[in-house]
């Protein structure tokens, strides 16, 4: 937590821009020992990634928006990012599906309507190869 407070702190310095960080799930956070409503304080907004099919299996639409709810409550119900939402296959060890037709469009209205005020899709178009692509 120090080391987050102390980047902020340099970063305000040199600039008047935004700061954010892009968080984990719960399910991914709850065996890491961060406690998020600390990390979050000397945030200006919270952002996560959302990854719903992906390599390891389908997130529940509970747990979903179980994630938003907490993402919304760590800076005191501020509206947060969704920093990576999911827009394709995507994995690191292996290929995750595509999403079925509708899903970018329920996922992107179920963020908003539980607090998210900007939404970035990742990865809008596809890699020609390998996992990840630098911008062009």
């Amino acid at each position: 937590m120090e080391f987050a407070t102390s980047a902020c702190e340099s970063i305000r310095k040199y600039g008047n821009k935004p700061i954010t960080s892009n968080f984990l799930d719960a399910a991914i956070n709850s065996g890491t020992g961060i406690d998020y409503f600390k990390l979050s304080k000397p945030l200006d907004f919270v952002a996560w990634d959302n990854y719903i099919e992906f390599q390891w299996g389908i997130a529940e639409d509970a747990a979903v928006s179980r994630d938003h709810a907490l993402l919304r409550s760590y800076k005191g119900h501020k509206p947060f990012w969704v920093m990576e939402q999911q827009s394709g296959p995507c994995g690191w060890s292996k290929m995750g599906p595509t999403p079925t037709p509708g899903k970018l469009r329920l996922w992107t209205y179920e963020a908003v309507a539980n607090g998210a005020d900007t939404v970035v899709y990742f990865r809008w178009r596809a890699c020609l190869f390998g996992r990840k692509i630098l911008a062009r």
